[in-house]
């Protein structure tokens, strides 16, 4: 009878086992793993964020030097350890100086427990300031010094000037001049030099950060470029001056006057043809080499004046008389070239000399060479009068050129883009660039990445922080009608902390069977409720003890098989993975704490 009690009571002695183990798993529940600032107490015993802004960030810095420029957003167009001119240990230092670790870790502590005042069950004030203001100030102090000592501006460079330069350099430029896109951009370091971009990004930096942090609710950038116009002007003479003279004054200027005043194609005495590019070509050939360089640079001064804006009206004359009886006399000697080596003429018999000498006009001319020299003579005026009178009549001896005659050419080369460009760099130049917390506003309202109303809430909440309870966080997270669910939610978390002390009631009770299933007198059944519960404790004590250890030491080795991947970033991998798996055993260390308590606490108790 005695031994089949003693067999009832081992359901008994389980249910005991059960019972400690669960009351120490629910000691760590309530008061290690459903508090937040249990987390973030483990982050601050392993120095997690002296790790992560050390040795990490060192890590990742070194790593994203190595990584290709191409294979870079923003669109690198050298190394980014040359773009920056920057060693990655200096960057580093710099980054840790904008995001320090105390303020990392202030911040994470603060969020931790405002969440726990959010878990309890009472309606509980909620307060959140991270000091988000002083913590941006501080990062675009860091951000300026980073722009004096780097060549950080060569991001905004290559990001965004170089880019529109090519554009530019693609489409059709004044008096149909061509620079290259390397040239351009040559030319841009010099109009926009690093110190000047650096001066312009630090008050740009000064206007908008007092608007981001709420202490202003305006901001206006102004960027005058009018202290540039000077650089701007020389720059762009230079540029025009490498191009082709020749090229800039009769491509751009005289052939685009003269094209519509003579026809397409021209027949001269004898019966040469020539186009009108054959006619410009010839002008070009007559004029003097010191002549076209002073009328292109004349040309350039005040087609340069116009484009940077200094004036708004162009008034260019060029005198082309002597340059139009040039031409005259080279393309008479070129139909007599013609004559002579091409249609290859007998002399003129009498009779063909006394036609020419009476010949009105070119038509009538005879195909034979004089031989009189007076004939000869009279013949070529009448040529001269006919060249004369086939081209450089209609031409007019000053070429004018105004501002409506170079937009008209733009907008016959390149169309309406190339007239706005201008438009656009000359208003760019003349007036400067604006940008307004209204323009600020637009652009957020047109993008699909932040509403405005998050925007001016981010705004507050960076000034203010966050001031509520826990209804109104509900209402703000959850939605007004999933409010009750949320605090039924949490009413049950705060019962299962509250009366998790049953569980040692429950232990008490089922000692009580045990003791009478196992002795025949008080003393025994006292004894057994007692050695019961030993043993028990003793085994919980063991798997929470050693055992639990034991997993704790192999931690390393189950997380680490074939976690990292080899690509630019292996090694920050590294680092992650043994920050993560100090930090995961110091949970498991902290927990292992709790874990113990009970079963020791009544292991002593019984023993």
């Amino acid at each position: 009878m005695i031994i089949l009690r003693r067999f009832m009571l081992l359901p008994f002695a389980a249910l005991v086992l059960l019972l400690i183990f669960l009351s120490s798993v629910l000691v760590v529940i309530n008061y290690q793993l459903m508090r937040p600032s249990f987390y973030g107490d483990a982050l601050n015993k392993v120095g997690f964020y002296n790790q992560l802004m050390g040795p990490v960030l060192d890590q990742v810095i070194e790593d994203l030097y190595r990584v290709p420029y191409q294979e870079l957003p923003l669109e690198f167009s050298r190394p980014l350890e040359d773009t920056l001119n920057l060693p990655p240990k200096e960057l580093a230092a710099s980054i840790r100086r904008a995001v320090p670790p105390a303020w990392l870790q202030s911040s994470t502590d603060k969020l931790l427990i405002t969440l726990e005042a959010y878990l309890r069950d009472s309606n509980s004030a909620i307060e959140l300031d991270l000091e988000s203001d002083t913590e941006i100030k501080l990062i675009v102090k860091e951000a300026k010094h980073l722009l004096s000592v780097s060549d950080a501006y060569n991001i905004a460079y290559q990001r965004f000037l170089d880019p529109a330069l090519i554009a530019i350099s693609k489409q059709p430029l004044p008096l149909n001049m061509e620079i290259s896109s390397s040239r351009l951009i040559q030319g841009s370091r010099v109009v926009i030099p690093p110190e000047w971009v650096q001066t312009q990004l630090e008050s740009a930096l000064d206007e908008v950060t007092p608007y981001l942090i709420g202490e202003v609710d305006e901001f206006t950038v102004h960027i005058d470029f009018t202290d540039r116009v000077a650089s701007a002007s020389e720059e762009l003479k230079l540029m025009l001056l490498e191009a082709n003279t020749g090229e800039i004054l009769y491509e751009g200027i005289i052939h685009p006057t003269i094209k519509g005043l003579i026809p397409e194609l021209i027949t001269f005495p004898y019966g040469l043809e020539l186009n009108d590019e054959d006619i410009v070509e010839i002008m070009r050939a007559a004029a003097p080499p010191l002549w076209i360089e002073e009328q292109t640079s004349i040309a350039i001064d005040e087609v340069t004046k116009y484009i940077v804006g200094e004036t708004d009206e162009m008034n260019l004359m060029i005198d082309i008389s002597s340059n139009k009886l040039a031409a005259q006399n080279k393309i008479q000697d070129s139909v007599n070239e013609y004559v002579i080596n091409q249609l290859n003429l007998p002399m003129c018999s009498n009779d063909q000399q006394d036609s020419l000498s009476k010949a009105n006009s070119y038509l009538d001319f005879p195909l034979c060479i004089p031989e009189d020299s007076e004939i000869y003579l009279q013949t070529q005026s009448k040529m001269s009068d006919a060249i004369k009178s086939l081209v450089f009549d209609s031409i007019p001896d000053t070429i004018d050129m105004d501002q409506k005659i170079l937009r008209s050419q733009l907008m016959d080369l390149g169309g309406i883009d190339s007239t706005e460009s201008l438009d656009n760099i000359r208003s760019l130049i003349s007036g400067g660039f604006t940008y307004t917390h209204t323009d600020l506003e637009e652009d957020i309202e047109s993008s699909s990445l932040i509403s405005l109303d998050t925007f001016y809430k981010t705004r507050k909440f960076i000034k203010d922080g966050w001031t509520g309870d826990q209804k109104t966080l509900d209402s703000k997270l959850w939605g007004e009608a999933n409010t009750g669910s949320i605090s039924n939610v949490r009413s049950a978390i705060n019962n299962l902390k509250k009366y998790g002390w049953v569980a040692y009631i429950l232990i008490f009770f089922t000692l009580v069977p045990i003791g009478i299933l196992g002795g025949r007198n008080l003393r025994q059944r006292l004894l057994w409720g007692i050695g019961t519960l030993v043993i028990c404790s003793l085994m919980v004590v063991i798997l929470f003890g050693p055992i639990y250890s034991q997993y704790i030491d192999k931690l390393p080795l189950n997380l680490n098989t074939g976690a990292i991947d080899s690509n630019y970033f292996s090694s920050t991998d590294s680092l992650m993975v043994e920050l993560g798996i100090t930090y995961w055993r110091q949970v498991l260390s902290d927990v292992q704490r709790n874990l113990l308590i009970g079963p020791l606490v009544m292991f002593a108790v019984g023993s």
